[in-house]
């Protein structure tokens, strides 16, 4: 289960700043929304939706209550329900914090009606299905998404999870220790660490200042009653139908969902809607302050927070997202473009959010240099600057309307998303918004109201302004209780707010002018002669290659490139891997404006270092591209670094790798089995080594060898002709001189080996065990073999040791495909037991597994295969989703376009005779077990010293590869 910092739900109705709807459109009769709610209520006579999108809506408000939208999607592979609970951490009685988050936690192991321990999750999973639910400052989410044949059983299930639970007495103390391991997993996070600080300093009764998580002490449970009898009176008083907004997404027509969604959610005890009254969170004395917050991981962070009225009734206008879009903006003229010429930020970002009606927020957020954090108080100063600026000339009607303009094309143009993903946020903006804005509710900028922007912009005052600064270094003398952390508060100077009332004007600073990248043209082809439904290879030269594929599915006037530069160059040493990354670094700040420019208007560009070379990226509609793409190659060819620039980048790339040690260990462990199983691949540890020597003419000099000799590999697909394409390869062609082989990184092949082990020293208290079997071959056939055991294992796995053992927070198993590679992994990260103990447990689970494996029945068997089939073979959803499956097989150089086909019929065909004799080899067999990772926390320190193997390494040079056969 997930908790979310205060606002952060919000970010699901935050936007890109887009705009008025083409068309509205009816999905149902009229029908009255009738319950009571912070808005008017509303008729929901129309649905407004997009003008390409062809599902169907019905929204209505059953006898108890629940708010519903219903969404028929006929040709979905994938159903999904979003259950929306009108409480969050912010209604936790006192003394209980995290006891609405402990209730989550508490809902999904048994109902009244499904009584079997965590059947709901074992369902859902043996259907291709996931599920979670997570816990916001105001509200509660719970979501699954699953094949589309089994949208009702798997409905139902949920409903009476949330409806009827069965809250057992026997579970309490178990879920405390799980509440509790969520809680210290993050003990080494500086953003849970900063976001407790920050809450502590406001009112003390308002729930900005609460703990939300949840502990040991918080969730007391000595009279063994207590606690269970809370929990049922908080579940009496919320969770009832006023209080819900659902959807449901299926195939089905409209009135078989309606008919399904009576019959489960009629379950839902009716009751009064719990109305919001918190207002403003700040004394007048919190705010005008600077807020110095210790951090563990060498950072410099400058946070401006300014608390302002609501905007919940304002959301046809948007004028706190006008606002931030505004000061986030990367443009030429813009605040993050100057301070970065000066060396003085490598990041800015500004966002808002709207806590249900309360108070809203806005914050500037800039991820300083060690330069810029040397001149906080010019930063700062820059920032008042440029807010000034915003006030005098930034509201502008054609700013606003060129905001609307790209929301009006992106609405019209809209893809389809992952159905959980939709079924998600829109029942997040069912709880406080009219039924026929749910769906369009992003992207409306229905009006300008040029006095209410100025009049949010006039209140970003420095008597206001919260200045929170992040670093190491800072001057604290408070402890906030939970995480430790270390704080100060003190009000801003007299002399230093005057400074920022009256800031010095910044030579450079400018609003946002007309963006040359707006789309002009949608135009679609006319269908191509030929019907295509995969990439043909139009160019096989040497050096290289080019797919092409007209679309001819989703008629949208879009199209994506994708090129791979593949070279030896970049991962032979720990050195050339250190400088792909500089050099990546280097062309993203040099394309910075232009990438940002193009991301506005609904284009995007990337360029990133992968083990193989470099991979160049470009989506979006297709008008604005060529220029885009021609000028970005331009830059690659022939931008003259300077060691102003690559002094910053090799600094951040520093910090980066240094802070790497930070993350938690299941994190840590995973990944360096990961570096240990790909050839190549470096800790960061050792390329912290080999970046402090490399100088700006190394890095001249390796990218001149880079473009020297290589091959490229180009795909073009989307409303893109043919010609087209052509003319993108020889534009592509120029950047390398000579042409080479392909070329693909490879892994190891540790079936030829004994186990490898290694052991991390972690500062943590947690300890950590991860375990990986890796298939012996690549076949199809193993491929579906592992596939079906890690779905099998999965759900089982997560019960036995995380649920009825409680070994801790963190446990997940599962196939682990790495390249062509299948294999098994499995992860514990404990707070209470030591990493040897984990591996025994492991391995007594897989020994008590074999039985269930081979006693288990058909149809069992075959419930899992479908399952796992139909996931594979679903439907791609836009796009850009069926573009990254060509390129994955085109990426990897194993151009099978059927290779999803074929791995699903392998599954089919998978016998359970064969599945016997798979378990026993994939995981008992005496040379089963590949690689072992293991930390002891500070807590087990005992422990490591009785174990045979006390030696701790750090990075991969502890394991000796030297003749370890590679793929």
């Amino acid at each position: 289960m997930r908790r979310i910092r205060k606002g952060d739900w919000s970010t699901l109705l935050k936007t890109s700043f887009f705009a008025i709807p083409i068309l509205l459109s009816t999905g149902c009769a009229p029908l009255t929304d009738n319950t009571e709610t912070r808005s008017a209520a509303v008729t929901a006579e129309t649905i407004i939706k997009s003008v390409n999108d062809q599902r169907e809506y019905q929204y209505l408000t059953l006898e108890n209550g629940v708010r519903t939208l219903l969404i028929s999607d006929p040709d979905t592979d994938k159903a999904a329900v979003s259950i929306d609970v009108n409480v969050g951490s912010w209604s936790d009685p006192e003394g209980r914090e995290g006891l609405v988050h402990f209730l989550e936690h508490m809902l999904f192991l048994k109902s009244e009606k499904y009584p079997e321990l965590d059947g709901y999750r074992e369902f859902i999973r043996s259907r291709g299905g996931t599920n979670n639910a997570t816990t916001y400052a105001q509200s509660t989410n719970y979501y699954f998404e699953i094949n589309a044949d089994d949208l009702q059983p798997a409905l139902d299930r949920l409903a009476y999870s949330v409806s009827q639970p069965i809250l057992d007495k026997q579970y309490v103390d178990r879920e405390r220790n799980a509440v509790d391991s969520e809680f210290r997993l993050n003990f080494k996070n500086d953003g849970w660490r900063k976001y407790i600080t920050e809450g502590m300093i406001s009112k003390s009764d308002h729930p900005y200042a609460a703990f939300s998580t949840g502990n040991l002490d918080t969730l007391n449970n000595d009279d063994g009653k207590s606690l269970l009898d809370d929990l049922k009176a908080l579940h009496r008083e919320f969770y009832v139908g006023s209080n819900m907004a659902v959807v449901v997404y299926g195939k089905e027509p409209l009135s078989t969902l309606q008919s399904w969604a009576n019959a489960s959610l009629s379950s839902i005890a009716a009751g009064k809607r719990s109305v919001n009254a918190y207002k403003e969170p700040f004394r007048k004395d919190q705010q005008g302050v600077r807020i110095n917050i210790e951090t563990l991981a060498d950072t410099y962070e400058l946070k401006l927070v300014f608390s302002l009225p609501s905007t919940l009734d304002d959301y046809k206008v948007k004028p706190l997202d006008y606002i931030s879009q505004l000061i986030g903006g990367e443009g030429p003229g813009s605040l993050h473009s100057v301070l970065k010429e000066k060396g003085l930020i490598e990041n800015l970002y500004s966002y808002s959010w709207d806590y249900a009606g309360a108070f809203s927020e806005l914050e500037v957020v800039l991820s300083l240099t060690e330069s810029g954090y040397k001149q906080l108080e010019s930063v700062t100063e820059a920032t008042f600057s440029y807010l000034e600026l915003l006030q005098k000339e930034g509201v502008k009607e054609t700013l606003y309307q060129q905001t609307a303009n790209l929301a009006s094309i992106d609405f019209r143009f809209k893809e389809q998303s992952r159905p959980v993903d939709y079924a998600m946020s829109v029942a997040k903006r069912l709880q406080n918004y009219p039924s026929s804005h749910v769906l369009f509710l992003p992207y409306s900028y229905e009006s300008y109201e040029p006095e209410l922007i100025q009049g949010y912009l006039d209140q970003l005052t420095a008597d206001r302004v919260r200045l929170v600064v992040s670093a190491k270094d800072v001057e604290v003398d408070q402890v906030e209780p939970f995480y430790l952390t270390r704080y100060g508060v003190k009000p801003l100077s007299e002399a230093f707010l005057k400074r920022l009332e009256s800031p010095e004007t910044i030579s450079g600073l400018s609003v946002p002018t007309a963006n040359p990248y707006i789309p002009e043209d949608f135009a679609v082809l006319s269908a191509a002669e030929t019907q295509q439904e995969v990439p043909s290879l139009v160019i096989d030269q040497p050096g290289l290659r080019l797919w092409h594929l007209q679309d001819q599915t989703y008629q949208q006037p879009k199209s994506d490139l994708k090129v791979i530069l593949s070279t030896t160059v970049v991962s032979q040493t720990a050195s050339d891997m250190v400088k792909s990354w500089l050099l990546n670094r280097l062309y993203l700040k040099a394309l910075n404006e232009r990438i940002y420019q193009a991301s506005e208007a609904g284009m995007d560009f990337s360029i990133q270092p992968t083990s193989s070379g470099l991979e160049l990226s470009l989506s979006g509609y297709h008008d604005k591209q060529p220029e885009l793409l021609y000028s970005a190659l331009e830059t690659v060819q022939s931008v003259d670094f300077n060691e102003k620039s690559f002094k910053s980048v090799k600094d951040a790339l520093r910090l980066i790798l240094k802070n790497q040690s930070l993350n938690t260990p299941d994190d840590q462990a995973y990944y360096a089995m990961w570096n240990l199983v790909n050839v190549g691949r470096f800790s960061s540890e050792e390329s912290l080594q080999y970046l402090e020597p490399v100088t700006l003419e190394d890095l001249k000099a390796y990218r001149r060898k880079v473009f020297e000799q290589a091959h490229l590999d180009l795909l073009v697909h989307g409303n893109v002709s043919k010609q087209q394409a052509l003319e993108y390869s020889e534009k592509v062609k120029s950047l390398v001189k000579q042409p080479a082989q392909p070329y693909r990184s490879s892994i190891y092949d540790l079936k030829a080996v004994d186990t490898l082990n290694l052991q991390l020293d972690i500062e943590h208290t947690d300890s950590v065990s991860v375990l990986y079997y890796q298939a012996k071959d690549e076949s199809v056939q193993s491929r579906a073999m592992y596939a079906l055991l890690g779905e099998m294992l999965g759900s089982d796995f997560f019960r036995e040791l995380r649920t009825n053992q409680q070994l801790g927070y963190v446990v997940w198993g599962g196939a682990n495909r790495i390249k062509d590679r299948p294999g098994l992994a499995f992860v514990i990260q404990s707070p209470n037991t030591n990493p040897d103990e984990l591996k025994r447990r492991m391995l007594a689970f897989f020994d008590d597994q074999q039985k269930e494996i081979q006693t288990i029945k058909e149809e069992t068997l075959e419930t899992y295969k479908q399952g796992l089939m139909d996931d594979l073979l679903k439907k791609d959803l836009s796009l850009s989703k069926r573009t990254s499956r060509f390129w994955r097989y085109i990426s990897s150089d194993e151009i099978d376009f059927n290779e999803t086909v074929k791995f699903a019929e392998a599954i089919g065909k998978i016998s359970r005779e064969e599945l016997i004799r798979a378990y026993d080899t994939a995981l008992l067999s005496t040379d089963a077990l590949s690689i072992e990772i293991k930390s002891y926390g500070t807590r087990h320190q005992d422990k490591k010293e009785e174990s045979e193997e006390s030696t701790a390494c750090i990075g991969l040079s502890c394991i000796d590869m030297t003749g370890v056969p590679k793929t």
